[in-house]
């Protein structure tokens, strides 16, 4: 082995070379990162692609045991069946500024990542089967996302197959489609990542739009690959893509200005499309996802009360529960809920006289600090969720983990149950009963009061800010994109395009 006095070519990377006790009370990856950075008894040396080939003194240097530890890459490289004993290697299609990256992680668990180096450190570390290290640079990713680089990030996260990167860059490009869309790099992405952005069902854009672009994207390939810009040549390059454009959810005339003098479809397809346009009977639309693209998250409101609520029955009791009854059509999860604003009034007797009848005036008060107790609960799935708010503050619930709502022909009855604790008095609800809330004529909550006084005659009255008639203002729903679900086309055969041209389905 050699211990090298020279310089490593990264000098703005050289620390503690003068340090004497750099092992004293240090954790390890401080020690094995300072032999690295000093050149400590090195036994392998690497020419990157930047080095002089003259230049001896010019080469990274490391520890063959270390990293064959930690790559099988390198592993097989020193020590393998193949192995060579040589003390130099030529790694000509790698730059040293990125080696050195990969080897001070290999050497410590971390290195110093930058949005325009990462993408080639995630390479080198793939190449030498470090994980880890893909990992790490995906945590990276995930806290550089934007619009404009959310295509490349997603480009990466397919490549190597990082699930949770991916979804997080969907997310991103979902909620901000527009603007990815206009960026420069969604026109340089591959087809593989195109399809995966089309496949969102939460791709919440105009489809014209999102058509317009794809085509300006199959357009773009077709220059690069000196093809003439057809409707053959445009419906092959997309490819699979072409599938996932939702043309049948369109209106008749915005479909056939798409459309109308561009041969993309046969005939027989064009027939198709407008009959399920026009939700006719039809056959199945061989070359489009049908189902209609959503927003990512929404907030289902609640209907407020009715102008005459005046009218309706009220009464007294200890606990209520609200009813919603909802039609799933297509799976989605509740994230949480937004329930009504309460405010707490005091209502004080002012007939001093107790032998006649009380006297009461309503005044503010906003030092009441009374717990809300809510469960929530859905009987037929056995789901059941009991939490407490402050009325005085924001009243939103968040679920700790999204409930799943799938897709049912049977609607779900959701029920919500809603009383006030207080170490000073029972307290009973004030509830009203509207019988076009659920057909059944159940109440829901309008105002509560306390029974017992607090000391001398003083009672705590609460009433709702807004008029709802429902302890809960809305539901806060997340969509699902759908993207990994695989869709089967009916007609996978090749097609006529009307002019002797065969499009090919991907």
């Amino acid at each position: 082995m050699e211990e090298s006095s020279s310089p490593n070519n990264l000098t703005e990377h050289k620390e503690n070379d003068n340090t004497v006790y750099w092992q004293t009370e240090q954790k390890l990856g401080t020690c094995m990162l300072h032999l690295y950075i000093n050149n400590m008894w090195t036994d392998v040396k690497f020419r990157c692609q930047d080095h002089v080939e003259d230049d001896k003194t010019d080469r990274i240097r490391a520890h063959k045991i270390v990293l064959a530890a930690r790559s099988p890459f390198f592993q097989g490289m020193f020590f393998g069946q193949c192995s060579e004993s040589k003390a130099e290697f030529d790694l000509l299609t790698t730059q040293s500024e990125i080696l050195d990256l990969v080897l001070r992680y290999i050497y410590s668990d971390e290195t110093t990542l930058e949005e325009a180096t990462t993408p080639k450190v995630m390479e080198l570390a793939h190449l030498y089967q470090i994980s880890c290290l893909v990992n790490y640079c995906a945590k990276f990713l995930a806290t550089c996302l934007r619009p404009d680089n959310a295509c490349e990030i997603l480009e990466l996260a397919l490549l190597y197959n990082l699930t949770e990167l991916r979804d997080t860059a969907c997310v991103s490009i979902d909620d901000n489609a527009k603007q990815v869309l206009d960026s420069d790099g969604f026109l340089r992405i591959s087809n593989t990542c195109l399809t995966y952005i089309l496949k969102g069902d939460t791709l919440s854009e105009d489809e014209t739009y999102l058509f317009n672009k794809a085509i300006e994207w199959a357009e773009r390939q077709c220059a690069h690959n000196d093809l003439t810009a057809n409707g053959k040549t445009i419906r092959n390059t997309l490819g699979e893509a072409f599938y996932y454009l939702r043309l049948p959810g369109l209106e008749n005339l915005e479909f056939l200005k798409c459309v109308k003098g561009k041969g993309f479809y046969t005939m027989q397809e064009m027939e198709n499309i407008i009959e399920n346009i026009n939700d006719k009977e039809s056959d199945a639309v061989p070359c489009h996802r049908v189902v209609k693209r959503v927003e990512r998250r929404i907030s289902v409101d609640v209907s407020p009360v009715p102008e005459d609520w005046n009218r309706l029955k009220t009464s007294f009791v200890t606990e209520i529960e609200c009813t919603l009854i909802g039609k799933v059509s297509r799976d989605f999860a509740i994230r949480g809920f937004s329930l009504q604003n309460i405010e707490p009034v005091l209502l004080k007797n002012e007939n001093k006289d107790t032998n006649r009848s009380a006297r009461y005036s309503y005044i503010k008060d906003t030092t009441v600090v009374i717990t809300l107790e809510c469960m929530f609960y859905i009987e037929d799935i056995k789901f059941e969720k009991t939490f407490h708010v402050n009325q005085q503050k924001n009243m939103s619930v968040e679920l700790s983990e999204s409930l799943l709502l799938p897709k049912r022909d049977t609607p779900y009855t959701l029920k919500f149950k809603m009383k006030y604790s207080s170490e000073h008095s029972s307290i009973h609800l004030e509830a009203i009963s509207d019988t076009s809330f659920n057909n059944r004529g159940q109440g829901a909550v309008y105002k509560c009061a306390l029974s017992n006084t607090l000391g001398g005659p003083t009672n705590f009255y609460f009433f709702y800010s807004s008029k709802h008639v429902n302890c809960i203002k809305s539901v806060w729903i997340d969509n699902f994109p759908n993207r990994k679900n695989e869709d089967a086309f009916v007609d996978s055969r090749p097609v006529d395009t009307g002019g002797g041209d065969t499009v090919e389905k991907v």
